[in-house]
């Protein structure tokens, strides 16, 4: 069985019941199929700045240089951002990059955005969680969030 390292909800294939999982636990074999985010499973470190450059190293989330990480490892981390995973080590870390890049430059149009007067979804939906008492990091989607907080809700 794996187990996990961060917060997660799954919805189960045959229940559709939402199940949430916190660190330490250890996955079912429905959910393992179901739950494939690296960073939940622990085999990756997000960046915190979430623009990380080829060749440095993150001391504060412990990732690898992207020119040190296997092909299999660069794969797993393009799959992860949303990168494609096809390519040599070079492409794959130009990619990763770029899209790495892409991500900061959405959110700081977000951030934009919010400071103009729109509203922050987000920034709602943390401000939710943390009102139940749930747990939020950086890593926790806004899928992850509504959901927790839906299932929060119910109990």
């Amino acid at each position: 069985m794996t187990t996990i390292i961060k917060h997660v909800s799954a919805r189960h294939p045959e229940t559709m019941e939402l199940v949430n999982f916190v660190p330490g636990d250890e996955l079912p074999k429905w959910a393992e199929s179901v739950i494939t985010n690296p960073v939940v499973l622990g085999e990756y470190n997000v960046p915190d700045d979430g623009a990380g450059a080829a060749g440095s190293s993150d001391d504060t989330t412990g990732e690898k240089p992207l020119d040190k990480m296997s092909s299999a490892e660069l794969k797993a981390l393009a799959k992860t951002v949303g990168a494609p995973q096809t390519g040599n080590k070079k492409a794959l870390i130009e990619a990763i990059t770029a899209k790495r890049a892409e991500a900061a430059k959405a959110t700081d149009e977000s951030s934009d955005d919010s400071a103009s007067g729109e509203t922050d979804e987000r920034g709602t939906l943390v401000a939710k969680a943390k009102e139940l008492g749930l747990e939020v990091t950086d890593e926790t989607t806004d899928v992850e969030l509504q959901a927790l907080i839906e299932n929060a809700t119910q109990e």
